[in-house]
């Protein structure tokens, strides 16, 4: 994912989930972790409640992303 299409799925979860807190996000090279990828990472520090999860599930799908959860560190 480039620079303007992580931007874009950003503003459509937040317009999809009124219920998410978020912390603090940020914009990761492919390289940031352990998870290599073929562009940019987005990390999301913030409270993910079951029903905003429901609405992310369908916009991850769609991007042909792959969303990864850290429960310890409330980071996905």
């Amino acid at each position: 994912m480039n620079r303007a299409e992580a931007v874009n799925l950003l503003k459509e979860i937040s317009d999809k989930c009124d219920s998410l807190s978020i912390y603090g996000v940020a914009l990761m090279p492919p390289d940031a972790d352990d998870v290599l990828s073929k562009g940019f990472q987005i990390h999301i520090l913030g409270n993910v409640g079951e029903e905003c999860f429901s609405s992310l599930k369908p916009i991850i799908e769609k991007s042909n992303l792959h969303l990864k959860m850290i429960p310890e560190k409330t980071c996905w």
